[in-house]
């Protein structure tokens, strides 16, 4: 993993995609069901696949950052 796992409430906001995410890789909703039953490890690494994708998608967008403290404020481009 590039970035850390999603919230199970993330992915509850992000259940229309994640639910793309399954059919692009031809997971039905059977077949995820069963998945997270009987191999729980195959199932955390699909979450896991999908957060990776939503952060890279999220931090492609960024355009600046700002950091502030008591004393500065500083942005990057």
């Amino acid at each position: 993993m590039k970035y850390r796992r999603l919230t199970n409430e993330e992915l509850a906001e992000l259940e229309t995609e994640f639910i793309r995410f399954l059919v692009s890789n031809t997971v039905t909703g059977d077949d995820w069901e069963k998945t997270k039953k009987e191999d729980p490890k195959k199932a955390e690494g699909l979450i896991e696949i999908f957060s990776d994708i939503v952060f890279d998608k999220t931090i492609s967008k960024i355009q600046y950052l700002e950091m502030k403290t008591p004393k500065d404020l500083k942005i990057f481009r």
